[in-house]
């Protein structure tokens, strides 16, 4: 059984009335106010949906003299028809935050690098270098060491001041805005 949802005008009391007493009057249950059960308002159908269509594409160009085209596509950047062309300008972005360990982590396979050139420059220099007053340095276990330690040991500085640098070009960012890039 199908109900008709209806306020009552005298008591604002919410009546649920059966359709069969549509267009009667009729009084309110509560304080004898009299309603008429009118038809529920007609919701408008949706409109329809247009069709699905699929894209058009342009006719290929006959083939003929000059450079065959190895995909549809060649020219990535030329429009299509019907499409707006991008914004040129300039965008600006603001490096507000660096992420700490991340920066620590790059900082030390750079100075882990620049530490193994080093201990390279520092075994080939005990090998070739007449190092006369102290004989321990132009053995070839020195020069093992240097590409062993030496990159260790410049990854672990690295590391701390890539962790500082991070701290504190986070919070000069926080005080002062942080750096603007230009993108294009």
């Amino acid at each position: 059984m199908t109900t008709i949802t209806t306020t009552c005008a005298g008591c604002g009391r919410t009546l649920a009335i059966p359709e069969r007493y549509l267009g009667r009057d009729l009084k309110c249950p509560d304080c004898g106010h009299p309603l008429r059960v009118a038809a529920p308002e007609a919701t408008p159908p949706a409109p329809p949906e247009p069709p699905f269509s699929a894209p058009v594409f342009p006719e290929p160009a006959p083939l003929g003299p000059g450079p065959i085209p190895t995909t549809p596509f060649e020219d990535f950047d030329a429009p299509l028809p019907g499409d707006t062309p991008l914004p040129t300008a300039a965008v600006y972005w603001r490096v507000k935050r660096v992420g700490a360990l991340s920066a620590a982590t790059v900082s030390a396979i750079v100075y882990a690098l620049f530490g193994l050139l080093v201990g390279i420059g520092v075994a080939i220099a005990s090998l070739v270098a007449p190092v006369a007053a102290i004989p321990f340095l132009r053995s070839p276990l020195l020069g093992a060491a240097a590409v062993v330690a030496l990159p260790v040991a410049y990854a672990a500085i690295g590391f701390v001041l890539g962790l500082a640098g991070a701290a504190v070009y986070n919070l000069a960012a926080r005080l002062a805005g942080g750096i603007t890039l230009l993108l294009e």
